[in-house]
């Protein structure tokens, strides 16, 4: 079969080898490699539950479902143009703030804290604010990447479908964020130590020093940011797996408003 037979980003292609079946019975199978045409179909994707109905329930649940079976959110997921404010930049914006609120609290709620309340509070606010440029950087490059390797192997991962993988997939970056802000609040703490003796109830009464606190504070870091891998590596993995189950995808072709209505 020649490199890149269709003729549009929306011929009709067999989604698992590639092959035309624009044409076909739908209620047939593809000649090449004998998958089911309706199997095929851009009508069959009925939408996430976000893409169904945007709000906080169904982007929870979109989230979970992400997490839960890559493989079916993939299978389902409608592949629309990219909107203004759509799945991916809710995700960040959303966990950004979660972060930010979960540091706050955690500060609140310490009583081994070696930093202000105030400036902790300023300082994780704009983490967060950097937090999200980052992931946002991240996500655009990864998604220009999806197009590159698309190109270069002959499959038909168009900027609108490889912006739905990396937008869905882009729920790695909470994890991933979570993790990294815990791990930057530790290095935070480790850079004040103080000479201030802090007792620690559940050994008898025995009490650690500010700089004890601050080397203790300094491991965690380190575990906190090792810790913050999985969600890349999430993030890394659905990418992979949009590219290769969605190679040959097929969108819902526009109306041409040359032609008469029926």
């Amino acid at each position: 079969m020649p490199d890149r037979p269709w003729t549009d980003e929306y011929t009709l292609l067999c989604e698992k080898c590639g092959y035309i079946i624009e044409g076909l019975d739908t209620q047939g199978h593809c000649p090449e490699c004998g998958k089911p045409i309706a199997e095929s179909l851009p009508e069959r994707r009925v939408g996430t539950p976000w893409q169904q109905s945007p709000g906080f329930k169904s982007l929870l649940k979109t989230w979970w479902m992400t997490v839960r079976h890559p493989v079916r959110t993939l299978d389902v997921m409608q592949l629309t143009e990219r909107p203004a404010n759509g799945i991916g930049s809710r995700t960040l914006f959303f966990g950004s703030g979660c972060m930010y609120l979960f540091i706050t609290v955690l500060e609140l709620v310490n009583p081994y804290s070696l930093v202000d309340f105030f400036a902790m509070f300023i300082t994780s606010g704009v983490g967060a604010l950097f937090a999200v440029a980052g992931f946002l950087i991240l996500s655009e490059v990864e998604l220009a990447g999806l197009r590159v390797i698309s190109k270069s192997r002959g499959f038909r991962v168009t900027e609108p479908i490889a912006y739905n993988i990396v937008s869905h997939g882009c729920v790695g970056w909470i994890v991933c964020g979570v993790f990294m802000a815990l791990s930057l609040y530790c290095v935070g703490q480790s850079m004040f130590p103080s000479e201030e003796m802090f007792s620690i109830p559940w050994s008898s009464g025995e009490s650690i020093s500010g700089y004890e606190l601050a080397d203790y504070y300094s491991n965690l870091s380190i575990l906190f940011f090792v810790l913050s891998f999985p969600g890349f590596l999430f993030f890394e993995t659905f990418a992979y797996l949009g590219l290769r189950r969605l190679k040959y995808a097929n969108r819902v072709r526009p109306p041409n408003p040359n032609e008469p209505r029926p």
